[in-house]
């Protein structure tokens, strides 16, 4: 779910299932686009495919671009840009085709009895020398 102030012209787009993207009209006819991502850990490949497809769609707008969500694939490693599945080298593959970068570089999740992984992500194309995530 997404929410803007009223005076903000936007126009809001349902891509899909547990996907939602809004597009804003910004000052000084600026357009950027701020999507938010769920996709359930047991998401099967249509759904990975239909994520995958809006990444690269995204990607081709001109303008400022956003996504951010829990995009579940704890077996990726980012640093390396590897993955283990299909699914995991499938969205690695889309983010590069979109020359989309990964900002979030520390585990989001885990607990004393799971391994902490990186799941919540941000991704933008915009290579910024100041960090775009806080930790707390």
């Amino acid at each position: 779910m997404m929410y803007t102030k009223d005076h903000i012209d936007y126009t809001m787009l349902d891509i899909g299932e547990n996907t939602c993207e809004l597009r804003l009209l910004m000052e000084k006819c600026q357009a950027a686009i701020f999507a938010s991502v769920y996709r359930t850990p047991n998401s099967g490949k249509e759904n990975s495919d239909n994520i995958n497809e809006l990444i690269r769609n995204i990607s081709n707008e001109r303008c400022y671009i956003l996504i951010a969500g829990d995009f579940n694939y704890p077996s990726i490693g980012w640093k390396t840009m590897t993955g283990r599945t299909e699914a995991d080298i499938e969205f690695i593959e889309a983010l590069i085709d979109g020359f989309l970068i990964q900002h979030v570089d520390r585990p989001t999740r885990g607990s004393s009895s799971n391994k902490p992984s990186l799941l919540d992500l941000v991704l933008t194309k915009e290579h910024t020398g100041t960090p775009m995530v806080e930790y707390h």
